[in-house]
Parts: C-alpha cells; sequence; structure tokens
C-alpha cells in the first residue's frame, strides 16, 4: 500500500483497500463467533474520513455474535505513523466472565514504558507478538508474567507456530497453554 514506483516508500493509496470485503470479513468473523459461542479477537484496518489514514485495530466480537469494542493501535512505529496509519488514543479494557482484559497491538512485543500504565488501568493480559526472534520473544512473554504478575496471551501468526506456537502464559512465567505447533 505504501510502495512507490521505485520501491521507496509513500503515503500509502488507502482508495485501493477493499473497504467492502473488510467489512464483509469482519461481519463473517462476528457471526461465526457468535455461532461457536467464542469471544474473537481479531485484526483488520478501520477506515476514517478522508484525508485521515485508517486506524490499525483489533475488533472483539462477544460469544453472541455482536461486535462489542475495537482497539486503535496507539504505539506506532515512524513508518507506519509516516506513511499507514493514524494512531488510537485510547486502551482498552473489557470484561469478560468477570476476567478483565487489556488490549494491545505491539510490533515487537514490549514497551516497557507502558507497563505501569497496563497497571494502573487493572489489566491482566498483555499480548506479547513475535517478530523475526520469535524464540526470544516467547521469552520475553514469560519473563513479563514473572517480573510483573501478569497473565499473557503470546499471539504469533499460524505460519509461524512450528517455531513458537501461540499461547497463554500465567502469572510467574509458565506456560499455562500452548497451540498446536502445526
Amino acid at each position: 500500500m505504501a510502495a512507490g514506483p521505485a520501491g521507496e516508500l509513500v503515503p500509502a493509496d488507502w482508495s485501493r483497500a477493499a473497504w467492502d470485503v473488510l467489512r464483509e470479513e469482519a461481519e463473517s468473523i462476528t457471526a461465526l463467533a457468535g455461532r461457536l459461542g467464542l469471544w474473537t479477537v481479531f485484526g483488520s484496518i478501520h477506515p476514517l474520513t478522508p484525508p485521515n489514514r485508517p486506524h490499525n485495530s483489533l475488533y472483539i466480537a462477544s460469544d453472541q455474535g455482536q461486535l462489542v469494542a475495537r482497539y486503535d493501535k496507539r504505539f506506532l512505529s515512524h513508518t507506519e505513523v509516516s506513511f499507514l496509519y493514524s494512531p488510537g488514543h485510547q486502551p482498552l479494557v473489557l470484561e469478560v466472565d468477570g476476567i478483565r482484559f487489556g488490549l494491545r497491538a505491539v510490533r515487537r512485543g514490549q514497551l516497557p514504558g507502558d507497563l505501569q500504565r497496563v497497571r494502573t488501568l487493572g489489566r491482566r493480559l498483555r499480548p506479547a507478538v513475535g517478530d523475526g526472534r520469535r524464540r526470544a520473544r516467547a521469552r520475553v512473554a514469560q519473563a513479563y508474567g514473572t517480573l510483573y504478575n501478569y497473565w499473557l496471551g503470546y499471539s504469533i501468526p499460524a505460519q509461524f507456530s512450528a517455531t513458537v506456537p501461540s499461547g497463554i502464559v500465567a502469572p510467574g512465567g509458565r506456560w499455562l497453554a500452548r497451540c498446536p505447533a502445526n
């Protein structure tokens, strides 16, 4: 979306986005969450009024098949804020069956300066998303569980699951659950 003719970075041309397809897919995921009775978090882009760039967002679908919240990524890389997205402005904490969840979308899985803000909002789930150093990032997730007594959801794209599968880290740093490596 942000590649110029010679491969250089240029502001993204969001008029090329298939917004109708993205909306249909979001509706499909939300309906499936309801049919399966599962709370579901999925990523997508959220359009804003032109000329504003869209948000890079996490959508939350309830187990009843309703879209209940959206988190807009607040901490953007230089490239993201310069060429791709508009930053979000609000944290998101929601409660499901008596458990409070905080959502963040981060590229590196770590922003140490934000940990105290996470703590003061009462969040206990902090996603850690792997990058090219997936094994190290998984250890970082375990370290956060140990150092800050957090529950963490470690989320990795399925095509990388053989390296370090997604899972849940319990307070104290042990893996409570892991997805299959396939």
